[in-house]
């Protein structure tokens, strides 16, 4: 798709709500009609709403297939209710109003004066060079309805294309992105220093991703896709995975092979310019095996989390990660509702108060403990689904919590050691260890 919207001359977009409707204004397919008052001796014309708010508001703007068709073509020709609408990657004008070009034209710039129009219907109109941005439009994307569930990865396929054909190719396995061997050191403009991180850990960090809110409503699994993929899911993801898009650590001491139809495994290239070879290999992938640092996992339930978490749509849970000596508290991120354990959940009950999950301790190669993140996953036989995510980003109070071994302060506020000293208590609890193989699906 994303060659025929690149091709097209012009791209003619019925933003109406029903596909029978026709075009609006044209072989008698009616359209709301322009205001217009008269007082005393002047007439006055409504200018009409605003293409973009006019356009939020069709079934158009809700598709998910729709959403690569505005964001990849170069003209739109936009047919809404009330008028006829025009938009470039430059430029943009309305039918009700008639200026010559160069009282529109920006000559600077080359977009229109911002006193002719406040903006255009469309706030995205091409894919951007940052690699680090392809979660921006995953997260836009799937705040968008499907027909069938199915076609996730092919209404987003146009815009990954995109991102391989950039000035920064950027791939992806199964809609997880493969992030390259860059670090941001500036984005205005953007800027990128050369680090050495392999095709492995970058998918690593594509791994790190997280729904936007926690509305069981919404995020529910979408079956035939595997778990760890956000594609395997419904409801909006986040606009960033919860990596620092300006770290440079490169090592992180996991392994991950792709399981193929036959049950063989394959590895990740060395070079990010054998990642196409491998991807043709690794196309339709259900299972991938990852060799990290485990632990027991216990999920608890945090009284003085419950009025932020009704404010923000957030989870008031955190994930007790046990060692030999000593234990890591972290906030915890349901993905769904864990197999029906959430239904009929609300804020004031704790039904996965105690429940036992495996976490796979990732990016363990920070400069700052705060960083730290796990993937939690539940155990099922021969494989695991992922069910969650742990992060720092909430800043929980946990000196509450009660373990037989001791607690390490990850949060700040909470302990008086300075930095330098915990993350050495980080370092000595990842070594206490065991390293397994995860076979997750």
């Amino acid at each position: 798709m994303d060659a025929i919207y690149a091709s097209a001359q012009l791209t003619i977009i019925a933003a109406g709500d029903d596909p029978d409707m026709g075009l609006p204004g044209v072989n008698g397919t009616l359209r709301n009609p322009q205001p217009i008052y008269q007082v005393r001796d002047y007439t006055l014309v409504s200018s009409l709403t605003a293409a973009s708010a006019s356009l939020h508001q069709t079934a158009w703007a809700s598709r998910g297939w729709t959403y690569q068709e505005g964001l990849l073509s170069k003209r739109r020709l936009l047919f809404l209710s009330d008028q006829v609408y025009f938009e470039c990657n430059g430029m943009h004008c309305t039918e009700v109003i008639h200026l010559p070009l160069e009282a529109m034209l920006d000559k600077e710039t080359g977009k229109t004066k911002t006193e002719v129009s406040s903006g255009g219907a469309f706030a995205e109109k091409t894919v951007g060079d940052c690699p680090w941005w392809v979660m921006r439009y995953v997260s836009r994307f799937t705040r968008r309805k499907l027909s069938y569930q199915s076609d996730v990865l092919n209404a987003f396929q146009g815009i990954f294309r995109v991102f391989e054909k950039s000035r920064y190719p950027l791939y992806q396995l199964m809609g997880v992105p493969i992030m390259l061997p860059y670090a941001t050191a500036g984005l205005s403009p953007l800027v990128l220093t050369m680090i050495s991180r392999s095709p492995e850990d970058g998918f690593m960090i594509g791994l790190l991703w997280r729904h936007h809110e926690f509305r069981l409503e919404d995020n529910f699994r979408r079956t035939g896709l595997p778990s760890w993929t956000w594609a395997g899911w419904n409801g909006r993801i986040a606009e960033s995975l919860e990596f620092s898009h300006s770290s440079k650590s490169c090592d992180f001491g996991v392994q991950i092979l792709v399981e193929m139809a036959d049950r063989s495994l394959l590895p990740f290239p060395h070079e990010y310019s054998s990642l196409s070879q491998f991807l043709s290999q690794a196309n339709d992938v259900n299972y991938i095996h990852i060799t990290a640092k485990v632990s027991a996992c216990e999920i608890l339930y945090q009284k003085e989390l419950i009025g932020w978490a009704k404010r923000n749509h957030r989870s008031p849970y955190v994930a007790l990660i046990g060692g030999r000596t000593r234990s890591l508290c972290l906030y915890f991120e349901p993905d769904d509702s864990i197999n029906g354990r959430l239904n009929g959940y609300s804020n004031s009950n704790k039904p996965l108060h105690g429940t036992k999950f495996t976490a796979i301790i990732l990016a363990t190669e920070y400069e700052h403990i705060d960083w730290q993140v796990s993937v939690l996953v539940e155990e099922r036989g021969d494989y695991a689904e992922r069910v969650g995510i742990c992060l720092t980003s909430v800043r929980s109070d946990v000196r509450s919590v009660r373990t037989r071994g001791r607690l390490i302060a990850n949060f700040p506020f909470a302990t008086k050691d300075k930095p330098q000293k915990r993350q050495l208590a980080f370092e000595e609890w990842v070594d206490e260890l065991p390293t397994r193989t995860i076979r997750l699906g």
